[in-house]
């Protein structure tokens, strides 16, 4: 069975040779995509292991998700015009509320070797990595490369 350190080191062969390929056959504008391209598919590596309860992908997964919705929530506070001491401490409780109470129910959801090692989950991967792409303004072909 593939561990975190196979599936991102086959990811990252993955990605180079898919970014060195795109780049040269100008299915790419730029070296910038390129990297874009790299990190996409080191990332999209382990991502089927993010239902393993005890896995490192679910750590970083949950983590990045946890600090973004903080960020957001600041960002929101921010907008809304909001008074420095609810800027303090409101991003917290979101911080924890992703990093515990999501994290933990996304454990009880999902099973290791589940919906997320199948075709279902590769299609709305690609789907929705299509889609955000999409929002970047980049040429059709260019969020195709992404996407896959």
């Amino acid at each position: 069975m593939a561990d975190f350190k196979t599936h991102v080191s086959a990811g990252a062969a993955t990605g180079f040779a898919v970014a060195v390929v795109s780049y040269n056959w100008n299915l790419i504008p730029n070296a910038y995509m390129a990297v874009i391209v790299f990190f996409g598919t080191v990332i999209g590596s382990f991502l089927p292991d993010t239902d393993s309860d005890s896995g490192i992908p679910l750590k970083i997964v949950f983590t990045t998700y946890a600090y973004f919705m903080a960020a957001i929530s600041l960002y929101w506070l921010h907008v809304a015009g909001a008074h420095l001491a609810l800027k303090i401490f409101v991003p917290s409780p979101s911080f924890f509320f992703v990093l515990n109470y999501l994290k933990l129910k996304f454990r009880d959801w999902t099973d290791h070797r589940g919906i997320f090692h199948s075709v279902p989950a590769l299609l709305c991967s690609f789907l929705i990595s299509l889609f955000l792409a999409g929002t970047t303004g980049l040429s059709l072909r260019e969020q195709f490369v992404i996407a896959f």
